[in-house]
């Protein structure tokens, strides 16, 4: 397809290896890439719904053979009350809930909240507050993490501690973890349980199944600006609760903003990830408080969009690993920019009220910190991450792949140099 840029692009054939994965084998996969969706004339500058790149499927009428995940795995940051919520849910679900803290999130407040919570319910708290974890603990050295500008200002964790769960779970012999973040509020386990069946079905074959957040839209703060300007923005499947079996085949979370995105992205391509419905329970927060907020977050949604902006257009993954692709992409998301910045300037002058004029101030901070975040060489920097994180996926599964299950949990987080930070609760 042309870019525009006197460059045609080939599409991939039936029989090519699919973005670096491999199958449990180690063998890469070999098997007709995603369906692709029509190409689409005059492509716009934002694309602002991804929904209907994933196949969409209700709960309503699913049953599940097995109605209860092995784990729920919170990457706990916010103070341990808020583990309540997760607490109740993994008592009801019966599963094994996973606590891994860091930041405001005290380990020995959060064992006390779940004890309190849920009495008798198997529990364990790691304490990454007294030692930071890390793929080199696991013999791993991945590109990405490396990445200057993917890494700029970057003093998340969570990303790290869902790799940390999947490979807990592959040792252990898990077949699901449900991903719940603890800004998620009144998650139904019944629902969870349904959702269980389209991992339970094997002619389906999803790996992930997921919920679009809506009460408080999961959104980017530049994202967050171009509602505010009156600009249509839906949302999109994420890590906050997301289902997954547990697989050699299971990509891992890079270290960049939107790293679910990037998880997802590869079983995308193989039609691997169902969207299950809506989520209306989500802790709001304030997206245009802190300028410094939008700035970190641009280098990953600039990647982002751009490598589901390849599904939208119809073009084979190899694009994003060329500068001329990320050129482009880097055009259109600056015009994005500069229409925002414009629709909440004018709507500030209409009628708009004091408080809407204060929070359209706040984000027309935030997203010009964006815009000056971008330089002459992120072309090129997107095009080298693209080319590295393909590479970590291949590292990742190779990694997945040599670990057998089978191991108990006190043997898994020796093996994961996470033992002496555990604390067990009600573990058997």
């Amino acid at each position: 397809m042309d870019l525009d840029m006197g460059v045609v692009y080939s599409e991939p054939t039936a029989g090519e290896p699919v973005s670096g994965v491999s199958t449990t084998d180690g063998a890469p996969v070999r098997e007709t890439v995603r369906p692709r969706l029509p190409p689409r004339e005059g492509a716009p500058i934002h694309y602002s719904d991804h929904r209907d790149l994933l196949p969409i499927s209700s709960t309503a009428s699913a049953t599940s053979t097995d109605d209860s995940p092995d784990a729920i795995v919170v990457p706990s940051y916010r103070p341990a009350a808020a583990l309540r919520a997760a607490a109740g849910v993994a008592k009801v679900a019966d599963a094994m809930l996973v606590v891994l803290c860091s930041g405001a999130a005290d380990p020995d407040e959060a064992v006390a909240v779940v004890s309190d919570t849920a009495p008798g319910l198997r529990a364990i708290v790691v304490d990454l507050r007294r030692r930071a974890w890390s793929f080199n603990d696991i013999g791993l050295s991945l590109g990405t993490c490396r990445h200057e500008q993917a890494q700029w200002k970057r003093t998340h964790d969570a990303n790290l501690k869902r790799n940390a769960a999947l490979l807990l779970g592959r040792m252990c012999g898990w077949d699901r973890i449900l991903f719940l973040n603890d800004d998620v509020l009144g998650f139904d386990p019944g629902h969870l349980r349904r959702t269980l069946a389209h991992l339970d079905t094997p002619e389906a074959g999803y790996l992930a199944a997921g919920w679009a957040f809506t009460s408080y839209p999961d959104n980017s703060v530049v994202c967050h600006a171009h509602r505010l300007g009156g600009g249509t923005q839906s949302n999109f499947i994420s890590d906050a609760s997301l289902l997954v079996r547990v697989s050699a085949e299971l990509p891992f979370f890079p270290s960049v903003y939107n790293e679910d995105w990037l998880f997802l992205y590869p079983m995308m391509e193989r039609g691997r990830v169902v969207l299950v419905g809506e989520h209306r329970g989500q802790v709001p927060y304030r997206p245009f408080a802190r300028p410094l907020q939008a700035a970190f977050q641009e280098f990953g949604d600039v990647l982002a969009e751009g490598l589901l902006r390849v599904f939208h257009e119809n073009l084979p993954v190899q694009v994003a690993e060329r500068e001329d692709f990320w050129t482009r992409a880097q055009s259109q998301r600056l015009g994005f920019i500069e229409d925002i910045l414009h629709r909440l300037a004018d709507r500030s002058t209409s009628t708009a009220g004091a408080a809407y004029q204060a929070e359209s101030a706040a984000a027309q901070k935030s997203v010009v910190a964006a815009r000056d975040r971008h330089t002459p060489s992120w072309p090129a920097d997107l095009a080298t991450f693209v080319k590295l994180w393909r590479q970590d996926l291949i590292e990742w599964q190779e990694k997945m792949t040599r670990l057998d299950g089978g191991r108990a949990l006190d043997v898994a987080l020796k093996e994961l140099h996470l033992y002496d930070l555990t604390r067990f609760v009600s573990v058997e």
